[in-house]
């Protein structure tokens, strides 16, 4: 009895723990940009795991995965949130680049063309790194707090 009652309550954290990702994904605009950019295929190497950061309104504290080579970015959420969360890769050429703050301090704000009202901001040091993986000499939109 007393396994059927601790299965029961590991369902039910598992299904209400998917609910409430699925429900952050929509409401970030994270699905919006997934079905705009799908990525197919892994993170190309190397890639920053455990990285913060901001979809719209919601805050994805040390959950994201982001790399970028010189076609784009790619970011994903870790797997034990990922619920709604389909990986990302965005081409360049779809992203603008602007610097901005966040309650964490300064970022560096990454606006689509397909999905304007769901920018990603990442951390200046994430920004940073993406920026010499992408082997820019500087940002679309010459962004100078980075260069």
């Amino acid at each position: 009895m007393r396994a059927l009652i601790w299965l029961s309550a590991l369902v039910v954290f598992v299904t209400v723990g998917s609910a409430i990702c699925s429900l952050l994904a929509r409401m970030s605009g994270w699905r919006a940009l997934a079905e705009a950019y799908p990525r197919r295929g892994e993170l190309p190497a190397p890639r920053k795991s455990f990285v913060g950061g901001r979809v719209g309104s919601v805050s994805y504290r040390g959950c994201l995965h982001v790399a970028a080579d010189t076609s784009g970015l790619y970011v994903s959420v870790m797997a034990l949130f990922s619920a709604g969360h389909a990986p990302l890769f965005i081409p360049w050429g779809d992203i603008s680049v602007s610097p901005s703050t966040s309650p964490y301090g300064p970022v560096v704000r990454l606006q689509t063309r397909a999905v304007p009202a769901s920018a990603l901001e990442l951390p200046l040091d994430v920004a940073a790194w993406v920026k010499v993986r992408a082997r820019f000499s500087a940002w679309p939109g010459d962004v100078k707090m980075l260069n």
